[in-house]
This record gives C-alpha cells, sequence and structure tokens, in this order.
C-alpha cells in the first residue's frame, strides 16, 4: 500500500525521545514498507520499540528491486535519520537488519561501524559497504569486540589482517587465525608467533588453517604440544623427521632456559621431571654443555647413574678421562657419543663455566678441534656422526 506521510508526520514518526526533530523528513511513496497499519501505531506509540521495528522492516525492504530511485533515494534518508536516533536499541536493530544491504548509504555504515559495540558488531561482522580502508582504520584503534568482530569477516584483507595482530589482543587473532578466508602474508605469521607464541587457542588455530607458508609451519611446529606437532606434518607437508627434529630442538632449549641460575635442589628436581618423560636425552645434555648450564648437566647424570650430585660432581671434574668415562657408562648414554661429550666438557672445563651467552663460533671451534684429537683414527662416517652431533647443538 503506497502512503504519504506529511513533513510534520515524519517528524513524529522519527520522534527522539518526546522532542521532535528540527528535520522535516519528506517520505513519500515506498511501497510496502509501511502499512497503514504501521504508521497509525507510530503515530499512536512513537518511543523506542516503534522505531527499532521500523528500522527491522527496513532491512528487508531496502534491497527489494520495486524501489525506484527516488523511493530508493528516500527510505535511504528514513535511515540516515534513524542512524542517528539517541536510543541504543534502534540504532542496534537498524545495523542488524542492514548488516548484509548493498544499499545501506556508506556514510551510515562508517557511523554506525564507529558506534557502541552493540550496535558495529552486526556492520563490522558483515556489512560489504565497508572498504578496507574503513576495516583498517577500526582495526587500529577499535575495541576488542570490534576487532575481533573484523577478524571473523569473510576475506580479511593482509594490510587489515596485520593491523588485528598488531593491535589486537588473543581472541582477536586466535578468531583471525582461526578464519579460512583471511589472507595473512608470512610477515604476519610471524608477528603472531613473536606476540602469541605462548597462547594455545591461537597455536591451534594457526596449526588449523588450511595452508602455511612452509617456513611458519616448521617454526609452529618448535611451539606446540604433541597432537598438534602430529596434525602439522599430517597436513603442512613437513617430513615427520624434520618436525621431530625440530620440536626436540625447541624443548630442549626451553629446558634450559628454565634451568638458567636455579637452586640446586630445584635442579635436582627439574633433572628428575625431564628424565620421568623420557627426554633426558644425549642432545639435551650437550646442549647443556654449549650453553654452559653445569648445575644441570651435573643433576642430569646424577639422575641417570643413580648417585648422588657430589659424587656426579667430582666424576665430571676430575682430572683425567677415566673418572667421567665410568660416570658416562654407568649413565647408559649411547656409547658412540662418548667422545663427543669428552671433547665438549674438557673445552668447558677449560674456559668460564658461567651460563648465558658466549662466543659459540669460537666455542665450537674448539670443541671440534678437541674432538678430532681424541677421535683421531676414527672411521671417516663416525667422525662425520659426531660433528653432525655437535653443530646440532652447538649450532
Amino acid at each position: 500500500m503506497s502512503i504519504w506521510m506529511s513533513p510534520a508526520q515524519a517528524d513524529k514518526c522519527f520522534n527522539l525521545g518526546g522532542k521532535l526533530r528540527t528535520r522535516q523528513l519528506h517520505c513519500g511513496h515506498i511501497p510496502n514498507m509501511f502499512s497503514k497499519f504501521d504508521v497509525e501505531n507510530l503515530r499512536a506509540d512513537p518511543g523506542p520499540a516503534a522505531r527499532a521495528e521500523i528500522a527491522q522492516r527496513l532491512g528487508s525492504e531496502i534491497d527489494s528491486q520495486l524501489l525506484n530511485g527516488e523511493e530508493l533515494r528516500k527510505a535511504q534518508d528514513i535511515i540516515c535519520v534513524l542512524a542517528k536516533d539517541i536510543e541504543v536499541e534502534v540504532r542496534r536493530a537498524l545495523a542488524t537488519s542492514l548488516r548484509r544491504s548493498t544499499r545501506l548509504p556508506r556514510s551510515v555504515a562508517i557511523s554506525l561501524a564507529n558506534d557502541v559495540d552493540a550496535v558495529s558488531l552486526p556492520i563490522l561482522a558483515s556489512s560489504l559497504v565497508l572498504t578496507n580502508d574503513d576495516l583498517l582504520e577500526i582495526a587500529r584503534r577499535g575495541s576488542p569486540a570490534a576487532q575481533t568482530a573484523i577478524a571473523g569477516r569473510e576475506n580479511v584483507g593482509e594490510a587489515v589482517s596485520e593491523a588485528l595482530v598488531v593491535h589486537g589482543d588473543e581472541t582477536t587473532v586466535a578468531t583471525l587465525m582461526r578464519n579460512p578466508t583471511s589472507r595473512v602474508n608470512e610477515k604476519t605469521f610471524n608477528l603472531v608467533l613473536d606476540r602469541f607464541g605462548q597462547s594455545e587457542p591461537v597455536k591451534r588455530s594457526m596449526a588449523h588453517r588450511p595452508t602455511l607458508p612452509i617456513v611458519i609451519a616448521e617454526r609452529l611446529v618448535t611451539m606446540v604440544s604433541d597432537e598438534l606437532l602430529h596434525y602439522l606434518v599430517a597436513h603442512h607437508n613437513i617430513p615427520r623427521a624434520l618436525a621431530k627434529q625440530l620440536a626436540t630442538s625447541s624443548r630442549e632449549a626451553a629446558v634450559l632456559r628454565i634451568s638458567e641460575g636455579r637452586s640446586e635442589e630445584t635442579m635436582q628436581s627439574l633433572a628428575e621431571q625431564v628424565a620421568a618423560r623420557g627426554r633426558l636425552t644425549p642432545t639435551l645434555l650437550l646442549r647443556a654443555l654449549g650453553n654452559g648450564e653445569m648445575p644441570f648437566f651435573e643433576a642430569a647424570f646424577a639422575r641417570l647413574a643413580s648417585i648422588p650430585v657430589e659424587n656426579a660432581r667430582t666424576l665430571i671434574h676430575a682430572a683425567g678421562t677415566r673418572s667421567f668415562a665410568s660416570l658416562y657408562k654407568a649413565s647408559d648414554l649411547p656409547e658412540n657419543l662418548l667422545p663427543a661429550f669428552r671433547a665438549m666438557l674438557d673445552v668447558t672445563l677449560a674456559t668460564d663455566l658461567q651460563p648465558g651467552p658466549r662466543d659459540k663460533d669460537d666455542f665450537r671451534d674448539k670443541v671440534i678441534a678437541r674432538l678430532k684429537t681424541i677421535a683421531a683414527g676414527s672411521p671417516a662416517g663416525e667422525m662425520e656422526f659426531l660433528l653432525e652431533r655437535i653443530h646440532e647443538v652447538i649450532g
């Protein structure tokens, strides 16, 4: 039914809290958008609920192909008025009903997108009227809820993704990673791991993306649980042997970071815990020497040989090679790795034992030189194996 609303009636229809708008709105003929019954109800009750109902009806009618140019313009005029309504309920109804409309004026979309969360979230999550520049601005300065709404949109662009990772919180970034249509470049993936490498929701969401750059997948391998490790190997074309090596290297480095500066009692507890998990490995012990973590090295050998730490310390620091060789044998470690342990221990005892950064190149060169002396005459294949282990734990 076509209806005519005079300017005065239009003002009353959009009465905001009992105060008439000064602006007069010529609504004209808008077929089927408002029935006579709707208008009469609005006249009788111009409150927020009635205005919200008008907003909802606009959303279902605005994209109708039955509206001609003039009718569409006038319908959009009504939308502009409702978008400035003082009642959140009305603006929320408008945003919800128009969230997927392609005929929503961009100025109104921007206004609603910058409104309170209750109003902005439907528009931010779904509106195709907003441009990448509009989204980029809100991604940089919007509320966490607004950023998360953008992160869940279809086809989030690379620039917007980067802004969300830089400025967003854990929930926002996990949502972005979980969104299979979001476009994320390698630089941004690295930023994700830099900021949220300790976040299980973020890492899980990243691991389950359809594709990942191989360098990111390999980095992620070193940060995830065994469960996610298996998923990465299965879904991102990472060789199982490489994945295992990367994961082991990362975990061993983490153990050594934990051990820095700890008491002897704590070192024993840590060695016990690592051994209980089957991870008190030769490479971990060699890494401990390479990092100057002698207290952990001593506690680990004490645990493996089932002797007091004091006894292990004595055997490790005793002059000559027989004492350590006997401790090594009691620890049930691979016999073919003894020359590597002896070479690294000899160089370590001859240098500063303080933990922390050291000149790795110089240390490695000295260890290799010592190894070649100790293992002189060994078959070429055995020497190559030992050198690989040295490079693996020192770098």
